[in-house]
Formats: structure tokens, C-alpha cells, sequence
């Protein structure tokens, strides 16, 4: 039989003797399974490492229980203590192999679609890794007991509810699989931006601008009247690409607002966006709703658009990164160059700084952002394509 999935329980008896204070975390390792690190146990610093989500001081000795990971059967499981070196990393002290691996449980059921905030119904499939469970759920935020509804075959969600499921096999019942499901109706850009922190919201028929990285776009009506960043893990998005999101609007400490997005979906391909002609005293504009203005701003704000300008650089002195565009209209604009952007008429991110001595004259494309310095909201262009003019 191939190994399935279950929950390892610490034993509630577990506890741990050393000198000092500092770390735990597990790991495990099993028949054609890496040893890896788990993401939780106790912690001593919030060191900037993956050992845990917990953050728990601890002093000699420490006991604890409850602490679950998933684990296949023949799996053996170890526990590491590590104590803070004087350079703040860890080091370690000793390690154990766990002689009882505590409580198997059954595997937690898992949902095809996460939980997070939409603006279309969602059809979610429960399974198991043993396929021998049987998953029973409830819509009403209630823990399933055996008298819930059995799972035979995906469901579909429409309205705001709680999604919580439970897998029950020859071992005892599994823990609670719990996703919460928000549905929105599509609107504008404006509109979102107009929303208070938090509130969920959605966008359909955008499209994509520009491309920072693995986590991040921003995408613009094709009217090219408003724009916004996304930020969303893993989106999978092109420049070009039309798009329907959903999540909730937030404004980061810079004053730019923006979407965390929980979806981000694909519509279709090879649209082309036109960047907006703008001198630097346009650029960032006024406030608008709840986005605020730069200092000093005219116009319409224009945060998130994509926009042209134009003028002769000056590199900012110790940051590779950042230059200074002076355009005649008494305004310094600052560029941020940056190295993975794509432009949908470049698709080669450009380099990391301009290849141009001070004083050279460019004309770049990016899209509009904002900085915070000191109490004051300055704007930015986020270059994704440069040109020398001759």
C-alpha cells in the first residue's frame, strides 16, 4: 500500500530540557520523502527564516502539546532546539528522534478553490489523500460533526459564506479545513479606489501594464483613464493580458492604493495598452477619493496609469537604482528603474540603471506610483522601457 497522509500530534507529555532559551522546530523524513523543515513550533526571535508562524518565548525547560504537522505513515519525525548565536543566526544544540509519533489522524480534506474574495460563483471539489475517507461539510461556519452533509461532488458557491469540512477513515477525525468565500460585484477603478481599507471588491475586463516580479502588476481600464496596482502571489498574469480580480482595496505606507487580490483570472491575451503623454508637473495629479495627491499636484491623479515622459536624467548619488528627470517645467521627477518590468512594445526587461551618463536626454515609460517622504506624498515613475534621444 502507498503511504498516505495523516496528522502527527505532539504528545502532551513532550518536554524539552537545555540550557539557555531559544528555537523549535520539526522536520521529517520518511521513504522517498526530503527532509524539510515545517513551517511552525516555537520561536524565540522573529528571526527572518521558514522555522515557524508561532512566535513563542520560551526559557529552560519548556513542555507543549498540540502541535500537528502532516506526516506519512513510517515517517520518522525529529525536533531540533537551536539557540541564538551572538550574530543572531542559529545553531544547533541537539537533536531527538520522537520515539511515539503521538495520535495519527486522518488527513484534512483540501479545496480546489481557495478561500478569498470573488465576484463570479465558484465551483470547489473537497478530496483526500486516503481514499478511503469520507468528507462531510457544512456552509454555516458550524464544525462538521457526522451528522453533516456528505461530500459526493463539487459544490457550488455563490453568496459569502464559511466553507468548513472534516475527513473522517479508520483513523480518528481529521482537523477542520476551513475557507471563507466573499463575492463582490465587478466595478470600476475609480470606484475601488473609493472604497475604504478593507473592503472587498472586484475588477473585470483590466488589463495588465506592467509586470513587477512574481507578486505584483498593475492593470488600467482600456480607456486608460484610471489604473491600480495588484498584488497578488504567484498571479501568473502577462503584460497585455486581460483580466477579472478579486480581493479587497488597501493603501500601503507610501499612500498608494491598491488591491490584495485572492484572484487573479485570466480573460485573454494581446491587448495593448498606450502609456499616457504626461510633463512632470502632471504627473501623480491630485487626490481623487480616498488616493491621495502628490505634493505640488495638478490635474487629474493619475497613480497606477501608465504614462511617457520625458527630459534629461541625473543619477541619485549612492542608488544604482534611482534617478532624477528634469523636464524644463521646474519639476525634478523621480525614475525608479525597475529590473524585471515588461512593457507590453518591449518585452525585454530593461537593465537594472540607465546605460547614460548624467545629463543624457531619455525618454522612458512606466507606470505612475508614489513615495512618502518624510510627511509629504512625492511621485515616482516605475520605469519599465528606456529610450536615448538623439
Amino acid at each position: 500500500d502507498q503511504p498516505f497522509l495523516f496528522k502527527w500530534t505532539a504528545p502532551a507529555s513532550m518536554t524539552i530540557s537545555t540550557s539557555g532559551s531559544g528555537q523549535v522546530a520539526y522536520n521529517y523524513a520518511g521513504d522517498n520523502v526530503p527532509l524539510r523543515w515545517q513551517e511552525f513550533g516555537i520561536r524565540k526571535n522573529a528571526e527572518s527564516n521558514a522555522w515557524s508562524a508561532t512566535s513563542v518565548d520560551w526559557t529552560h525547560p519548556v513542555s507543549f502539546s498540540g502541535l500537528t504537522m502532516d506526516v506519512n505513515r513510517g515517517d520518522s519525525v525529529y525536533y531540533w532546539i537551536r539557540k541564538a548565536a551572538s550574530s543572531g543566526a542559529f545553531t544547533s544544540v541537539n537533536n531527538w528522534t520522537i520515539s511515539s509519533v503521538g495520535t495519527e489522524r486522518s488527513a484534512s480534506p483540501v479545496f480546489s478553490v481557495p478561500g478569498g474574495v470573488y465576484f463570479s460563483s465558484q465551483t470547489v471539489a473537497m478530496s483526500s489523500v486516503d481514499p478511503d475517507a469520507t468528507i462531510r461539510f457544512t456552509l454555516n461556519g458550524s464544525d462538521p460533526t457526522t451528522f453533516s452533509t456528505k461530500y459526493i461532488g463539487p459544490i457550488t458557491i455563490s453568496g459569502n459564506i464559511t466553507l468548513k469540512a472534516k475527513a473522517w477513515s479508520a483513523l480518528p477525525v481529521s482537523t477542520t479545513t476551513t475557507a471563507t468565500y466573499t463575492f463582490t460585484t465587478g466595478t470600476t477603478i475609480p470606484d475601488v479606489k473609493s472604497k475604504a481599507n478593507g473592503v472587498a471588491t472586484g475588477l473585470s475586463g483590466v488589463v495588465v501594464t506592467a509586470v513587477f516580479g512574481s507578486d505584483t502588476i498593475y492593470v488600467e481600464d482600456v480607456s486608460r483613464t484610471s489604473g491600480i496596482r495588484v498584488h497578488k502571489a504567484y498571479h501568473g498574469a502577462l503584460v497585455g493580458d486581460m483580466v477579472d480580480i478579486g480581493g479587497a482595496i488597501q493603501t500601503d505606507t507610501n499612500g498608494e492604493r491598491y488591491i490584495e487580490a485572492s484572484v487573479v483570472t485570466h480573460v485573454s491575451s494581446g491587448n495593448s495598452i498606450t502609456p499616457l503623454g504626461l510633463n512632470n508637473k502632471a504627473i501623480g495629479g491630485g487626490a481623487f477619493a480616498q488616493q491621495q495627491g502628490v505634493l505640488g499636484g495638478q490635474g487629474l491623479n493619475n497613480i497606477g496609469l501608465l504614462v511617457r515622459a520625458w527630459g534629461k536624467i541625473t543619477q541619485v548619488p549612492g542608488v544604482e537604482s534611482d534617478y532624477m528627470l528634469d523636464d524644463g517645467s521646474g519639476v525634478a521627477l523621480k525614475l525608479n528603474v525597475m529590473p524585471h518590468g515588461i512593457f507590453v512594445n518591449n518585452p525585454t526587461p530593461p537593465p537594472a540603471a540607465i546605460n547614460a551618463p548624467d545629463g543624457t536626454y531619455v525618454e522612458v515609460i512606466g507606470v505612475c506610483s508614489c513615495e512618502k517622504v518624510g510627511v509629504d506624498i512625492k511621485p515616482v515613475i516605475k520605469v519599465i522601457g528606456v529610450q536615448i534621444v538623439q
